[in-house]
């Protein structure tokens, strides 16, 4: 199934995520998930025909619809190690949980952090610091 992704959001949607129950907040991205025609009986007939429709649909973040992790950071951003276990590269200085760190690189694999220079991390691994 291909879901349309929009976002990042400009601001936060009224109702949490159906799927994981969580906020859907600004600066993530979602998708769209169809529930079918409803109770519209021409929307009815429509779908039973195989023909386009309008759909009831509500809003799922796009990782919980399709595991797409979008990264919500750009270059130079601060962002906030929020993993629940410090995470260490062959011995050097572990990510604490809580430290500030500053993006320098992004990928479809993650972020690149100032003084990580050869280490992709996670971006669910962080949260924007204001």
């Amino acid at each position: 199934m291909t879901h349309n992704r929009f976002g990042p959001l400009e601001e936060d949607m009224p109702k949490n995520c159906p799927a994981c129950d969580k906020p859907i907040k600004k600066g993530q991205y979602a998708t769209l998930i169809s529930l079918g025609p409803g109770d519209d009986k021409e929307a009815q007939q429509r779908c039973r025909d195989g023909r386009s429709y309008n759909a009831i649909a509500l809003p799922v973040h796009l990782e919980c619809a399709t595991g797409e992790v979008i990264p919500i950071f750009e270059v130079g951003d601060s962002v906030r190690f929020i993993h629940k276990v410090n995470a260490m590269i062959d011995g050097m200085v572990p990510l604490n949980e809580g430290g500030i760190y500053l993006v320098t690189g992004i990928s479809d694999r993650g972020v690149t952090l100032k003084g990580w220079v050869y280490q992709t991390w996670p971006a669910e691994w962080f949260e924007k610091e204001e």
